[in-house]
């Protein structure tokens, strides 16, 4: 179904991520905001080959100390850039270029998985700051 419904499915990793005005509430009283993360495309697996880059457009959760005390799942997710963690995304395409998980808002961990704990900066031609190793 997620490739099915998927404009974009890639092999990514995020770079930068972006913290937008958007707010709202999900499962009634979990207060989000809007989230961009970009991520550098490693491969394509569907969709535009030309695309080098994305960006994912996200809720996360205003107080990240909340994801300990809620036991009502969103599944929501968050990113730390120039990790090199590598995910499999699985994405639409909205009408402003950005692009959501297949799986909706409250749920996108089920359409961004997270394949490596750790990925080497050489897989992505970066050279290694001495201070990561």
């Amino acid at each position: 179904m997620l490739n099915d419904q998927a404009t974009l499915v890639a092999i990514a990793t995020p770079i930068s991520v972006k913290t937008t005005s958007e707010r709202t509430n999900v499962l009634v009283d979990i207060s989000t905001r809007g989230t961009e993360t970009t991520f550098k495309v490693l491969t394509i697996l569907k969709g535009d080959r030309k695309i080098e880059s994305f960006i994912l457009h996200h809720l996360t959760l205003d107080d990240s100390r909340m994801q300990k005390v809620i036991t009502a799942q969103p599944n929501l997710i968050s990113f730390e850039p120039k990790s090199y963690k590598v995910y499999l995304v699985f994405l639409q395409k909205e009408a402003d270029g950005r692009y959501v998980a297949v799986s909706g808002q409250t749920d996108p961990a089920y359409s961004v998985k997270q394949l490596n704990d750790k990925a080497s900066p050489f897989e992505f031609g970066i050279p290694p700051d001495a201070k990561a190793f």
